[in-house]
């Protein structure tokens, strides 16, 4: 795909962001879990308490549909970053929350922060196996998920945690409002 649609549909999506002028530090907030481990709820939830700019695929997904493109035919990886890039050298809200899991590819993770002079958060949800194979499995059976790529993800989590030190490590009992304050604090 070309660097002008990639840049056109960065803008478009930028221009659909919510908190663009609220006054925040350049930081990225990203997440090493499995799918299943609420990455999602927790994101969402985290960039409307942070007033943050909160990047998800199905939402870029969506807007590409909208607009007449097959999303199929894009890289999100591709996407979030120019939409990222975006975002730190033209908007006042430079608070990021991706919506996804750099468990596979947390080198250029943080290569990219250093490239942007961002603070990299990394939030690890750590999940009980068995109940993420439930979770997966009810989500095969809407037809959101293929179960042939979950022992991939597994490996891929396994390997994030002996080479990425989390910032923060929650458990599926985890305080919220403790998570929450304690983001603040490194964020300010």
């Amino acid at each position: 795909m070309n660097n002008e649609i990639i840049n056109k549909l960065a803008d478009l999506y930028v221009s659909l962001l919510h908190n663009r002028n609220i006054d925040n530090a350049p930081v990225m907030i990203s997440f090493s879990g499995i799918p299943g481990s609420d990455k999602t709820a927790l994101a969402k939830r985290l960039a409307k308490d942070l007033k943050a700019q909160w990047l998800q695929h199905d939402d870029m997904r969506h807007v590409l549909a909208m607009h007449g493109y097959d999303p199929r035919r894009f890289s999100m990886v591709l996407l979030t970053r120019s939409i990222a890039e975006k975002i730190i050298k033209t908007e006042k809200n430079k608070l990021l929350v991706l919506d996804l899991s750099i468990d596979r590819t947390w080198e250029r993770f943080f290569d990219y922060n250093r490239t942007l002079s961002t603070k990299p958060i990394v939030i690890r949800i750590n999940v009980p196996i068995e109940v993420l194979r439930k979770r997966v499995s009810d989500r095969t059976e809407a037809g959101h998920f293929s179960p042939d790529r979950f022992e991939g993800f597994v490996m891929d989590f396994e390997n994030s945690k002996r080479h990425v030190v989390a910032d923060f490590e929650l458990q599926p009992d985890f305080d919220y409002e403790k998570l929450l304050a304690d983001i603040k604090k490194r964020i300010n």
